[in-house]
């Protein structure tokens, strides 16, 4: 395909590379899902290269599709992409790619977009605050966030940011407690994660998703022998440190 390429076209010079941004970046829309799906996996890469790369696409396609309008592609590309975008938000990330991350959001969550952003996490609120001196758009995005999220966080910024950070694909920190000896963490995801604390490290020891939707509250039993989980998708869980299954115990 590059061999094909005359690089002496119009639309290849800086006068038109708009012009060729914009047809490509409709080419792509032409694929549609399958694309963006496959740009979701780029992001949750442990290859360093390969998630920045896929970063960079997703900034570039997220520009391109702001600037169409409101489209069913890029409602698609909130729904997919946004969870994996928003963990290069974090200060452990390069400037570089946290500015790229803020730039994700804004385009891909403007219009009708922006009630996904109530998803966000108070760690990833804590990230766009940071991010405010660099860009406009942290700003913004914060007085969003601010507008749906009124309420006091139940959730230490600075605890989900550390829980967040590296663990794609889960989504943001909603819950957070401490039971036996163990930490037991709540994800947008409806994923519940039990980290045992050594010291200055935590070490993942088990991982259960009981829940269809968020993790919305840990509670323990009348007994005390039971820690039991509550979710957005109106059912609780009940576990031991032992039998970390569970079984629902009522739906409301």
């Amino acid at each position: 395909m590059i061999r094909n390429i005359d690089w002496q076209d119009a639309c290849l010079q800086d006068t038109e590379i708009s012009s060729w941004s914009n047809k490509f970046a409709r080419a792509i829309i032409g694929i549609g899902v399958p694309f963006i799906s496959a740009l979701a996996k780029g992001l949750q890469s442990k290859v360093k290269g390969t998630s920045h790369d896929c970063l960079v696409c997703a900034a570039w396609l997220a520009s391109e599709l702001a600037s169409l309008g409101e489209n069913d592609i890029r409602c698609y590309a909130c729904e997919i992409l946004l969870l994996d975008i928003v963990h290069h938000l974090h200060p452990g990330c390069e400037l570089d790619e946290r500015v790229l991350a803020c730039m994700c959001v804004y385009n891909y969550t403007s219009g009708k977009g922006k009630q996904k952003l109530m998803s966000l996490s108070e760690g990833s609120r804590e990230s766009l605050r940071r991010l405010s001196s660099f860009t406009w758009m942290a700003e913004e995005l914060l007085q969003v966030t601010d507008y749906y999220l009124p309420r006091k966080p139940r959730v230490s910024c600075v605890h989900t940011q550390i829980l967040e950070i590296g663990q794609p694909g889960n989504g943001a920190v909603t819950a957070i407690t401490f039971f036996r000896g163990q930490l037991f963490v709540g994800y947008f995801n409806g994923t519940i994660r039990a980290w045992d604390i050594k010291g200055q490290r935590a070490v993942i020891i088990r991982e259960v998703k009981e829940h269809k939707k968020a993790v919305t509250c840990f509670a323990l039993s009348e007994t005390g022998q039971n820690l039991l989980s509550g979710s957005a998708d109106k059912s609780i869980r009940v576990g031991t440190a032992i039998n970390h299954k569970g079984k629902v115990i009522t739906n409301y």
